[in-house]
């Protein structure tokens, strides 16, 4: 549910161009980091769960709810959210090439979903501190990760849908050419929407937040130095 699927023409040009502008400040940030202190093996992990992210957002859950799995929390938790937000971003870009959203939002889900990372690797390291399950740990990080990113998503669409115009409605004036009412589109219902997420959301978090729990504690049995390693900011 922190992903948008808006196509072009319906944001405001100053609200996707600042999406991009902080992106791009992200990945000046990001190939500095990279040319002083390179990790071939962090962006191979990276890569890999790019293409496991870019899966899971192409592929809907079936017969059960409007909802696709984003496995950006797991990719965060993973990779620390520099490393993160390389892959978040391609995937973006390619589903977004595929008619998944328009190209115009690739940049603020960019950034939804690289936030969605930093808070689930955050609340991990956190938790993982005080904890020794490691199920738990992971479930409660990707949760809270998914709920936040989703009203960063609803603040989101709110501030760029203040006049856009959606349904038919009637209106006062008549219509010179044919002298009937008029018709007039209603304005974007931010209540209706926000009612539609959190019941499509609260099931699709469960989800979520159930696989990559159960794949961290997988990760953690079977090959632990992956989970140390690469759980780590830079």
């Amino acid at each position: 549910m922190s992903h948008l699927h808006i196509p072009d023409g319906i944001l405001p040009i100053w609200l996707w161009v600042l999406g991009y502008v902080i992106v791009g400040i992200y990945f000046l940030v990001v190939f500095k980091h990279l040319k002083q202190k390179p990790n071939p093996k962090k962006l191979a992990v990276t890569s890999v769960l790019g293409a496991l992210m870019l899966l899971s957002m192409s592929i809907p859950i079936p017969f059960v709810l409007p909802y696709h799995l984003n496995l950006s929390t797991l990719l965060g938790i993973l990779t620390g959210p520099l490393y993160a937000g390389l892959a978040i971003f391609s995937v973006n870009l390619i589903i977004s090439l595929a008619g998944h959203g328009g190209i115009t939002i690739v940049g603020l889900n960019t950034i939804i979903l690289t936030l969605e990372a930093t808070v689930a690797f955050l609340l991990f390291r956190f938790l993982r501190r005080n904890f020794k399950k490691i199920f738990p740990v992971a479930f409660i990080s990707t949760f809270i990760a998914l709920v936040i990113s989703t009203f960063l998503t609803v603040g989101t669409v709110s501030a760029g849908t203040q006049d856009v115009k959606f349904l038919p409605g009637q209106h006062h004036h008549k219509c010179g050419a044919c002298n009937q009412p008029g018709k007039a589109p209603e304005t974007f219902d931010l209540k209706r929407f926000i009612m539609l997420i959190l019941i499509t959301g609260g099931l699709g978090w469960t989800l979520e937040s159930f696989i990559s729990g159960f794949i961290i504690s997988y990760i953690n049995r079977v090959k632990p130095d992956l989970l140390e390693k690469n759980g780590e900011l830079t």
